[in-house]
């Protein structure tokens, strides 16, 4: 049996409303998003036209080769605030997410993160 390698990791913080603040979520956690949208926002993404179907904030961690999902985390929440009622306050307002991309090199295996991180992303409310 092969066993497979998690080969690289991506990771991102998103936050999604149709009457999404860009600012104040930006100003609360303390971080500026490597991509904000607004609703009916047009942009281009593989050579089309795409319109944002509601608005969004992301923050996204560079890219880990070798794959490190949980320190990419760690480094993720090491750089937003730590105050819980302020995470409270915006996923009660918006949906939110951590969005994980894994790519393995061969038959992706289960995943998860360690309890440290899993805990760490419930208690802000992000869900993977």
């Amino acid at each position: 049996m092969t066993v497979s390698r998690l080969e690289e990791t991506r990771l991102a913080l998103r936050f999604f409303g149709d009457d999404l603040d860009h600012e104040a979520i930006s100003r609360l956690l303390g971080a500026i998003p490597k991509e904000a949208r607004t609703k009916g926002e047009t942009w281009q993404s593989r050579g089309r036209d795409v319109v944002a179907k509601t608005s969004s904030w992301i923050l996204a961690t560079p890219h880990q080769i070798p794959g490190d999902l949980d320190g990419q985390a760690r480094q993720l929440f090491a750089q937003l605030t730590p105050d819980l009622a302020d995470w409270r306050s915006l996923t009660a307002r918006y949906k939110s997410d951590l969005f994980c991309g894994l790519f393995f090199d061969g038959e992706k295996p289960g995943w998860t993160l360690t309890p440290d991180v899993e805990a760490m992303a419930e208690e802000r409310g992000a869900r993977l």
